[in-house]
C-alpha cells in the first residue's frame, strides 16, 4: 500500500538535497519593479504553491 509523505521530512532518507526557499526575499529581490510585484501576497498563497510530497511504494 502507498502512502504519502511530506518531501521535507522524507528526503534526507532517500538522499533528495533540500534547498531553502522563500518568497519573500526572492519576490524583493528579482521582481521589484516589475508590474506584479504588488501582488506577492496573492502567489504566496496560491494553491500551487501547497506543501510537495512524494509517494513512497511499500
Amino acid at each position: 500500500m502507498s502512502r504519502t509523505q511530506p518531501l521535507p521530512g522524507y528526503s534526507v532518507v532517500i538522499g533528495v538535497p533540500v534547498v531553502v526557499f522563500t518568497i519573500e526575499a526572492y519576490w524583493g529581490r528579482y521582481y521589484r519593479g516589475h508590474p506584479w510585484y504588488k501582488d506577492r501576497d496573492h502567489w504566496r498563497s496560491a494553491p500551487h504553491i501547497a506543501q510537495q510530497c512524494v509517494r513512497s511504494v511499500a
